[in-house]
């Protein structure tokens, strides 16, 4: 059955590192998941590493994870804030806003049969994936139909006849799916993570501390400062591990910002960077928000709780979904930017 909604990180997406013959997958994977076929069959003949391999099989399950999946969620949620989903629909709700609507995204229907047919092969991130597909095609028909069906006010026509048959299977899809979206991240986050480990020394040993290693380093160390606020309420947040990751990620991206400034016609060459480091300090910032109002014991207000979990949170300066959204929109800055003409030298 449909449960209260927790945050969803974007995840990360991690190129293959420059090395002979990698450049026609490096260009592909650029593109997203619709290349992910033809990246995968350019692996088959590419000098690839295996980390190489798993950075483009994943690719296919990751942009489900940010795509679909963040709508659906948010389908999800809408319906949730003025259904009683234990009870189901009465008809005498009090106020009436519908589901948001999704369209099947083909792209990524295709991209993850790909991902799945993909080396290196992995039985419990496959059958993840394949688990997560099944709940997608099953749910997206259903949300698609009740989106319709509140949209064009039909409800209003039938006395919520319609809406109350199409509640306990859209509750119960949307549930299956948030379990089996659960269980794919956890999979593909296990992978990515300890491929972001080797990725950075890599990158190091490789190229130095240069462009690239800074970018991958910032990110590294958001997704651990994401990690130590991950607590179900502000008492539970563990403060000096919280404080302890927030100074390494502020120690990072001021190492970055400061290399980029010095290196500025290698920074041009990656289109957008310098919103990167925008979209950087603005997670730091609202990192910090939150680190000083629990180092304070400041706590929310009656108006700031009754934002908090919805689509207004993230408004609320010092709260964790504030963090989060600004999370999310480092990731998607970070995986938007585009490195097909990235010169380590300089323009």
């Amino acid at each position: 059955m449909l449960r209260p909604r927790t945050f969803a990180p974007a995840l990360l997406l991690l190129l293959a590192l420059p090395a002979a013959g990698c450049d026609q997958v490096t260009d592909l994977l650029e593109k997203g998941a619709e290349a992910v076929g033809e990246a995968s069959n350019a692996a088959a003949t590419a000098d690839l590493t295996e980390d190489d391999k798993l950075g483009i099989k994943l690719q296919g399950y990751i942009d489900c994870i940010n795509g679909p999946s963040s709508s659906i969620l948010d389908a999800a949620d809408r319906y949730a804030s003025w259904v009683d989903i234990e009870a189901g629909v009465t008809g005498k709700e009090k106020h009436v806003y519908g589901i948001y609507d999704h369209e099947l995204n083909a792209t990524c229907v295709e991209g993850i049969a790909t991902a799945t047919a993909a080396e290196p092969h992995d039985e419990g991130l496959e059958k993840a994936g394949s688990e997560w597909l099944a709940a997608y095609k099953t749910v997206q028909p259903l949300i698609h139909d009740a989106y319709e069906y509140y949209d064009h006010d039909d409800y209003k026509d039938d006395a919520f006849a319609k809406g109350k048959e199409m509640h306990e299977p859209l509750a119960k899809a949307i549930g299956a799916f948030q379990d089996a979206d659960q269980a794919l991240r956890k999979a593909v986050s296990e992978q990515n993570d300890a491929l972001q480990v080797r990725r950075l020394e890599q990158l190091e040993k490789d190229e130095g501390r240069k462009l690239r290693f800074q970018q991958a380093n910032v990110m590294a160390q958001a997704k651990k400062l994401m990690a130590a606020g991950d607590a179900p309420t502000l008492d539970a947040l563990d403060l000096e591990r919280f404080d302890k990751a927030l100074k390494v990620y502020d120690a990072a991206l001021e190492e970055a910002d400061k290399y980029t400034k010095a290196n500025e016609a290698e920074a041009d060459t990656v289109m957008m960077f310098d919103s990167f480091i925008d979209t950087a300090e603005k997670y730091l910032k609202a990192s910090k928000e939150l680190m000083r109002r629990k180092r304070d014991n400041k706590a929310f207000t009656k108006s700031e709780l009754q934002r908090l979990g919805g689509s207004g949170g993230w408004m609320v300066d010092g709260s964790p979904d504030k963090v989060s959204r600004a999370y999310n929109d480092l990731v998607n800055r970070s995986n938007g930017l585009n490195w097909m003409s990235y010169n380590p030298n300089g323009g």
